[in-house]
């Protein structure tokens, strides 16, 4: 019974804390960044160890791949509904299966991607995932070879989960669900 209620403690938490101490915030992203600024993002504190600060993880919010977007394809980023836009950031907020790449070592790494972004890629907004790409650490020679990957493998996702693809160099070694 004790390890029960200990369960609903932690969900009712996460709940409570979800939905009154996180408010909506809206992110105007003119410039890309490689560090995400605490203005745009000032209801998340950087310091919480939630959120794994090691050298191994990079952390890819939303307003960064919108940034991306909205540089490189103004076009598909004014077709983007609105509704999609504030999905993408507040993603951001919810810190529910995050957009992360995570260096394994030995030339293996993963790309953790939430379910705003595989549903707008699946949407066939493409331009998104380059930004997701062009928002990682990877080197432009592996850019091409791994956003092709991550395109044609999302189709197996369902577009309300977010995704995994675990690369060796430029080549995907699997892929799931998060």
């Amino acid at each position: 019974m004790k390890k029960t209620i200990a369960v609903f403690s932690v969900v009712a938490s996460t709940i409570l804390i979800g939905t009154s101490i996180l408010p909506s915030v809206q992110a105007h992203a003119s410039t890309i960044n490689s560090q995400v600024s605490q203005t745009i993002y000032p209801n998340i504190d950087f310091n919480n160890p939630v959120l794994d600060n090691s050298n191994s993880v990079h952390y890819i919010f939303g307003a960064e791949i919108l940034a991306v977007v909205k540089l490189n394809n103004p076009l598909e980023y004014a077709q983007i509904p609105d509704s999609e836009i504030q999905a993408i950031l507040e993603q951001d907020n919810l810190r529910q299966g995050g957009t992360y790449y995570k260096d394994l070592g030995n030339g293996n790494y993963r790309i953790y991607i939430n379910s705003a972004i595989v549903k707008a890629i699946k949407l066939g907004y493409m331009s998104v995932a380059a930004g997701l790409i062009a928002a990682s650490p990877l080197t432009a020679g592996l850019s091409a070879a791994v956003g092709t990957a991550v395109v044609g493998a999302i189709s197996y996702i369902p577009d309300n989960r977010g995704a995994w693809f675990q690369f060796s160099r430029s080549q995907m070694t699997s892929f799931g669900q998060q």
